[in-house]
């Protein structure tokens, strides 16, 4: 998914995702409904992502705007793993993705930091970059230094982080290499070590 960034032709990438654990039955002219309190596979699959998808949007206008809109994926989350098709659905080691570990990642309060440098990462830094460069970068290492601090308290290889940099790393490169700071590139290396090929890069172009 993404996200149109203020007063730009540009998007910002939200979410980048390959999940493969999905199951369902569907017969041919069969209909589709959503209930809140049974769960049917394939629209609880599709009501589950658009949950998340809005609530990613929403984390980035408001500060944790998107709670309502987790919960409700948590609500989906709960129904499908007791379910007969709960494949993706169930809790499974922090580092592994399922359905259940993203959206419990985040609306876990130990990452409401990271959630409200999120914010102001894309409400008070992208949006404003082209009219106030200082004042967005300010905002856009905020969100490094929140995940550094972050770094020495709970763990960084859980999927909300490693979600969070698939989808961002690049954008991160291309934005704070303005700030011409070595430093917040060997902080990233850190944070995040699955892209630390590409932070090398641009620490190699700087003068």
């Amino acid at each position: 998914s993404q996200r149109q960034i203020y007063n730009s032709i540009n998007s910002s990438p939200m979410l980048t995702l390959n999940d493969n654990s999905w199951s369902f039955i569907y017969e041919r002219g069969q209909s589709l409904y959503s209930n809140q309190s049974t769960f049917e596979p394939l629209t609880g699959f599709l009501d589950y992502y658009a949950n998340i998808i809005i609530g990613y949007d929403m984390d980035s206008y408001y500060q944790l705007g998107g709670s309502p809109y987790f919960s409700k994926a948590f609500n989906i989350v709960n129904l499908g793993s007791s379910s007969g098709f709960s494949g993706g659905w169930q809790s499974s080691s922090p580092t592994t993705f399922s359905r259940w570990n993203l959206v419990s990642d985040l609306l876990n309060e130990k990452y409401r930091p990271f959630r409200e440098a999120f914010y102001n990462y894309h409400y008070n830094g992208l949006d404003i970059f082209l009219e106030n460069k200082g004042v967005a970068l300010e905002q856009m290492i905020n969100l490094v230094k929140t995940l550094e601090e972050m770094r020495t308290k709970v763990d960084m290889n859980t999927v909300l982080i490693k979600t969070f940099f698939d989808a961002k790393n690049g954008e991160i490169s291309d934005y704070l290499r303005h700030a011409n700071n070595p430093d917040l590139f060997l902080s990233l290396k850190k944070i995040d070590p699955v892209h630390a090929s590409r932070y090398d890069e641009v620490i190699k172009k700087m003068p």
